[in-house]
């Protein structure tokens, strides 16, 4: 009767649910995640006259339309800290309802569907292996995106094509790359179903469903497509790739931890297949097939990742690499991985003592469940100050952005520091010249991101720029950009700090107390000091 009711599949998704729920929804909401970028896009996106003057903030929604359009409405009418709470949950709804989906298609009982979960979300601190790539987190585009397709993936192994089209279009619609991706990985798939009942009626079905639901990512990749790169000394490509984000995109700036997984998880996966493969027997055909179709479908993830690793040391302009190669296969293969253990786990101990191995299984469960539960409850207590240290705030800076919020003007541009305390804009609603966070995603705004940055730091970042042999083979390069960036901004000098705020019509200067200028003091705290343009 009990094992009767754990099959349900609203029990299953709900035990799913919150299992995921627990040990993420309350965690960094518009603090240390992309939410700090994307809601205040979407905000002002929904109301444009939120921070008319804001140079990034009024950037072309891009491939994030859909995702500005749904939220944006939503965080001006509750806020951006409850439309963080309840946008996560939607996503985690999503990834639960394709994680069922997948766990009933390989025939798994929710005991060992949790197990690999719980493996993947909450044994290490990232999910993805080498690339900083993750599924469930904050509320953005792309997780929502993911959501899809899990449920695409569901639909795959039972082989429900047109459904699977549908989550993939949608998939592409929210986050074009995540879903184009996943669409280049099951394409071939899908020809390889249907190899010996090929049709041209059948493929054009299926591609138009794939075409229909992806129709909001078209405008953005004609765009990408058809904009001429601008004339400027530096590639945008280059920019995106070994400036601003080379610990997602360049292989050689990856850290030996990332290598070590990547070679454990591509051993782990190859081990579980010589597994499945020699359980086939034991297997109901139906259970095979999905997990043959899940280990082909995760193979084909992998090839535009290993693809990356090939073209890497000679794509010196990040041509190939902006656009995100490793994404799916670093989060797909140690998911699959995690999956395809559970179902050869499961299926060897109903031959072994299987009471004593799922009492060992509850147990690892129960060690999970009471771990996330208390970070829940300690996220419950950290949220009640919101914002606070989740959020780079406390008290002091709150008093900052209180003040500036009351004593300045509405329309009032500032120079502030290019990295850390992201929270300004959203906390002060007042427009910035620019962040090394805040990169826009069109080649023409780029290149400006890459200018302005570059007059914040006096010329760092372009000094940087030239120093090809360190930015394309130095692990950990991010890091140190970010220290060189900020030591520079933070060591301009009072003609510099004015050239600034003239040339954007800035009327305040932001910086750390100890940063002495000959300027008109507007505001000082312990830590910060806020110059005023003396013209």
């Amino acid at each position: 009767m009990f094992e009767r009711k754990l099959a349900q599949p609203w029990v299953q998704w709900l035990a799913v649910f919150i299992f995921i729920s627990l040990g993420f929804v309350l965690v960094e909401n518009m603090g240390y995640t992309n939410e700090v970028d994307v809601l205040p896009l979407a905000r002002q996106f929904a109301d444009p006259h939120w921070m008319p003057n804001d140079w990034y903030l009024n950037q072309p929604a891009g491939y994030r339309f859909l995702f500005s359009s749904l939220v944006g409405p939503l965080i001006k009418v509750w806020g951006f800290l409850a439309t963080s709470i309840i946008g996560r949950l939607f996503c985690y709804g999503l990834v639960a309802a394709g994680l069922v989906g997948i766990g009933r298609a390989l025939r798994l009982s929710l005991p060992y569907l949790l197990l690999a979960i719980a493996l993947f979300f909450y044994s290490w601190e990232d999910q993805g292996m080498t690339a900083e790539e993750w599924i469930v987190g904050g509320l953005e585009a792309k997780s929502i995106a993911y959501g899809f397709v899990l449920l695409a993936i569901a639909a795959i192994l039972r082989r429900h094509e047109r459904q699977a089209a549908a989550f993939l279009g949608i998939a592409t619609s929210f986050h074009v790359l995540v879903g184009g991706w996943a669409m280049v990985s099951g394409l071939p798939l899908w020809f390889w179903h249907n190899r010996k009942s090929f049709s041209i009626s059948r493929f054009l079905t299926v591609g138009t469903f794939f075409s229909i639901f992806s129709a909001f990512a078209s405008p953005a990749v004609v765009k990408q497509l058809l904009t001429p790169v601008p004339e400027s000394s530096i590639s945008p490509s280059f920019i995106y790739v070994f400036l601003r984000l080379p610990h997602h995109l360049n292989p050689f700036a990856w850290n030996t931890v990332g290598w070590v997984r990547l070679g454990l998880f591509t051993a782990a996966f190859g081990l579980t297949v010589f597994l499945i493969v020699r359980q086939r027997n034991r297997l109901p055909e139906a259970q095979f097939q999905a997990c043959w179709d899940l280990i082909l479908f995760t193979g084909l993830s992998m090839v535009p990742f290993l693809i990356g690793l090939l073209v890497a040391p000679l794509d010196a302009q990040g041509k190939l690499l902006q656009y995100y190669p490793f994404r799916l296969g670093d989060v797909l293969l140690p998911l699959a991985t995690f999956l395809l253990i559970a179902v050869s786990l499961e299926q060897q101990l109903r031959y072994w003592n299987y009471r004593a191995w799922a009492i060992l299984g509850i147990v690892l469960l129960v060690v999970f469940t009471v771990s996330q539960t208390e970070k829940f409850v300690y996220s419950i207590e950290d949220i009640q100050g919101y914002p606070d240290t989740q959020q780079e705030s406390d008290e002091e800076w709150r008093d900052l952005c209180g003040w500036i919020r009351r004593n300045t003007s509405k329309e009032a541009v500032f120079v502030t520091l290019p990295l850390n305390r992201n929270s300004f804009s959203w906390m002060t609603e007042r427009a910035i010249v620019a962040n090394y966070k805040f990169l826009p995603q069109t080649t023409q705004e780029i290149v400006e991101w890459y200018e302005r940055v570059d007059d914040l730091t006096e010329g760092k970042l372009s000094s940087l720029a030239t120093d090809t042999e360190k930015l394309h083979w130095t692990r950990g390069v991010s890091v140190d950009i970010r220290k060189e960036l900020r030591s520079a901004y933070l060591n301009l000098d009072t003609t510099a700090a004015t050239a600034l705020m003239n040339k954007y019509q800035a009327s305040y200067f932001l910086s750390r107390s100890g940063h002495v200028l000959n300027l008109p003091i507007a505001y000082q705290t312990h830590s910060y000091i806020l110059y005023q343009n003396p013209q």
